[in-house]
């Protein structure tokens, strides 16, 4: 009988490791991800601010559009920084 129990509780280690490697395998691509959305924000606020720089439109607008690259560059510096745990 104890031995039964000695590999029931093996088991039930064995399933938990399991089970935490494919959390671990699961953050780690949910990370990347993350990682890879932010560079495409950064990559499209700069490049919003670059094109309104060289493009000649009326003021307000032009502020309005520099308001939308800030914004994207943020969020996407912001999920650079971010980490899921």
């Amino acid at each position: 009988m104890l031995k039964r129990r000695e590999r029931d509780k093996n088991a039930a280690y064995v399933a938990l490791a399991y089970m935490e490697k494919k959390r671990a395998i699961y953050r780690s691509r949910v990370n990347v991800l993350l990682k890879t959305l932010g560079l495409i924000f950064l990559i499209l606020g700069f490049l919003t601010a670059y094109l309104t720089a060289t493009t000649p439109l009326y003021p307000p607008v032009a502020a309005t559009f520099y308001l939308i690259a800030a914004l994207l560059a943020a969020s996407g510096l912001v999920a650079l920084i971010a980490r899921i745990e």
